[in-house]
């Protein structure tokens, strides 16, 4: 596991699996990966953060401070992700 991952909680108290379950009942709709945040340094509060964001066309951006550039899937798929973000791509009605 990575320095910012957990395979636990640190205060159980804060999840409650009764009131997010409704959210995972959405089996319907479909999701893709859209921007990453990474986490170079040694604590959450001392480092550095870099996103990889997917544009039109499936085009992956290295965004690190002023600098953008365009960065290949392979890259991207090969750093250690501190937060995922998703888009709805289909919503399917029921």
């Amino acid at each position: 596991m990575s320095p910012f991952t957990s395979a636990f909680l640190d205060n159980p108290s804060l999840f409650d699996p009764r009131t997010s379950a409704g959210m995972l009942s959405h089996k319907n709709h479909s999701y893709s990966l859209f921007a990453i945040v990474t986490h170079i340094g040694d604590s959450s509060g001392a480092g550095h953060y870099i996103s990889y964001v997917r544009r039109n066309q499936n085009k992956w951006y290295r965004c690190d401070d002023h600098q953008i550039k365009e960065v290949h899937y392979g890259d991207v798929v090969m750093t250690e992700a501190y937060l995922l973000f998703y888009q709805l791509t289909q919503l399917r009605l029921k």
